[in-house]
């Protein structure tokens, strides 16, 4: 699926009020006087820990009410699942977050905190996902994929929209 520019920047002004705006700093090269080639765009230091967020919140603020009324459910190996609770919270949306047995404790803690339903599933990811996603579809409630679709793919774009804002221009984004 190609997305466009405009999508990016259509996603980037929906979510603005949601997520941080990351700063993009220069990554020095070892051995080398050269000036920095490589610049990271620090997401990690966004309002859920990584990107995510910014792929959930565009997906959350396009449901219509009923939709947010209902809830959402998605699985998760963790950041997604994060992201996921925090945007549920803010947003008054119901949420289940979905995680392979093997989750670790501290990322379970970090999304019940948020206030979503946590349950563990199955041995891995592809366990986990086939559960919410039958879970979505006895509900009657949207699944948000962290891999896929348009409305989370949009948003997890807008770091690179935001990093040609900040100057010297980078060679990718």
């Amino acid at each position: 699926m190609d997305i466009g520019l405009e999508a990016f920047e259509a996603a980037r002004a929906r979510i603005a009020g949601h997520v941080r705006r990351t700063p993009v700093l220069p990554a020095p090269l070892v051995h080398t006087d050269a000036p920095p080639a490589l610049r990271l765009k620090l997401e990690n230091l966004q309002v859920s820990g990584s990107f995510k967020a910014r792929g959930v919140f565009n997906h959350l603020l396009q449901l219509d009410e009923e939709q947010r009324r209902r809830g959402v459910v998605a699985a998760s190996g963790g950041n997604h699942g994060v992201a996921l609770a925090y945007g549920a919270h803010r947003l008054g949306i119901p949420a289940v977050v979905y995680l392979p047995e093997r989750a670790s404790a501290d990322r379970v803690a970090r999304i019940a905190a948020w206030g979503a339903e946590v349950i563990r599933h199955g041995a891995a990811w592809d366990d986990a996902h086939a559960q919410a996603v039958r879970h979505a579809a006895e509900a009657g409630v949207g699944y948000i994929h962290p891999l896929g679709g348009g409305r989370t793919n949009e948003g997890e774009g807008t770091p690179g929209v935001e990093a040609l804002d900040d100057p010297p221009e980078p060679d990718r984004a």
